[in-house]
């Protein structure tokens, strides 16, 4: 068997123990039809609303966000937005994320913004600026945040 294949049983055992985290890959039908932007746009900022609400109440409570108090958020999100946390997860966990900040909503406004004026490569382009200027950090930024980077070895498998 190849090493790199994991079977549905030893998954199984791996998701069994706490300290790990399994995740599979699932397929799902596209949608039927896409939501249109302007839908997007408006659920992106009621979502935005909700989360900053039920986020500034928590604190109210507790300058520290605990996690049992984020999944209480993110549970009560993912029930009001479950039609938007479906048609669109990777925006919904961008919103839904204790780190997010008003910036994180307005790039993906923008990026909203910017398919319906300009879904060319250089509209992609202009994303690609906005965020690389808004997001990016210096190495030292970084690892000031997160520790010194470490450079990983992994062995091609063309060799």
């Amino acid at each position: 068997m190849d090493p790199q294949i994991l079977t549905d049983e030893r998954v199984a055992a791996l998701a069994e123990d706490p300290r790990n985290k399994v995740y599979r890959y699932v397929s799902r039908e596209p949608l039927a039809q896409a939501v249109p932007l302007d839908d997007v746009q408006r659920l992106v900022t009621s979502c935005w609303q909700r989360f900053s609400e039920l986020r500034t109440a928590a604190l109210a409570k507790n300058q520290v966000m605990s996690k049992k108090a984020f999944v209480r958020i993110r549970d009560t999100m993912n029930e009001e937005f479950k039609d938007f946390s479906f048609t669109h997860p990777l925006i919904f966990d961008r919103i839904v994320n204790p780190e997010s900040t008003q910036v994180h909503v307005d790039t993906l406004l923008f990026m909203i913004n910017l398919r319906r004026n300009d879904p060319t490569e250089e509209g992609r382009a202009k994303l690609a600026k906005r965020v690389i200027d808004t997001f990016a950090v210096s190495k030292e930024e970084w690892e000031a945040t997160h520790g010194p980077m470490r450079t990983v070895n992994v062995p091609s498998p063309f060799n």
